[in-house]
């Protein structure tokens, strides 16, 4: 990763751009491959797991975002594809929800209760799953930040706790918004990537649980607000012989 953006998007515009890209979908694949690698052996291999994880194809964009905003996620990936010709992995549309990982481990421990003539899952060894499941993914998570250019964050009432809840500027409840923010804190920053430099443009009742919030660390983020894209839009229409990130870059240098 080289850069990371706090996007502000205050419009709903990019919704009209979900359906107009095909995403590609892996995850009845990579499932079925899970679904082999469970039942074939009676250790199994994390690495294994992450591999079916993990896309073969680089993005130059990957867009953290609430699992509540996977319209707007979609509309403006499709967007940037369209206009800047950048491509985005969105998580959820490749890997789909952990909980399919977690229900075929959970699947091999169910236990058959002889007077209920049902089959129970046996409490102790679903937590064990659901730490080794959180745990591939997370890898598998940091691992795609890595790979990517960017990260964009896409800062919305849905992925940041607003008002009255909020103890400080920066929380969320999501514990997977939290993982993907701390990685670009921490995470290496990478050289930035050499692009062709004749790069051509395209133009194509129960008692619930407390909530957990976390704290985000927003001040390594470069925010990009929606004056910033459309500027950006004009700006790659004027440069069409260099890369639409580079464009970026200088319409938003980092701050030091």
């Amino acid at each position: 990763m080289y850069r990371a953006f706090n996007v502000a998007l205050e419009s709903n515009k990019y919704l009209g751009y979900v359906n107009t890209r095909q995403y590609e979908n892996d995850k009845s694949i990579s499932l079925q491959k899970l679904q082999k690698i469970i039942n074939s052996r009676d250790i199994i291999q994390a690495w294994e797991i992450k591999k079916l994880l993990l896309p073969s194809k680089r993005y130059d964009i990957f867009i953290s975002h609430s699992h509540k905003d996977l319209e707007l996620a979609k509309g403006f990936a499709n967007y940037l594809y369209l206009f800047f010709n950048v491509t985005c992995f969105i998580d959820s549309l490749y890997w789909g929800n952990i909980d399919e990982l977690q229900n075929e481990l959970n699947e091999l421990h169910l236990t058959y209760d002889g007077v209920t003539k049902k089959s129970y899952y046996d409490y102790e060894k679903t937590l064990q799953v659901a730490k080794h499941a959180d745990m591939i993914l997370a890898s598998a998570l940091t691992e795609m930040i890595d790979n990517c250019e960017c990260v964009f964050f896409l800062n919305t009432d849905s992925s940041v706790i607003r008002g009255t809840e909020a103890i400080s500027k920066n929380e969320t409840y999501s514990p997977w918004i939290y993982h993907e923010v701390f990685t670009t804190t921490i995470i290496q920053k990478k050289q930035r990537s050499k692009f062709n430099e004749s790069y051509q443009f395209r133009d194509n009742a129960i008692k619930q649980i407390p909530d957990i919030s976390c704290g985000l660390d927003l001040s390594g983020m470069t925010v990009l607000r929606e004056e910033d894209i459309f500027e950006w839009k004009i700006k790659i229409n004027s440069n069409k012989d260099k890369h639409p990130l580079d464009v970026l870059y200088n319409l938003n240098p980092e701050r030091k």
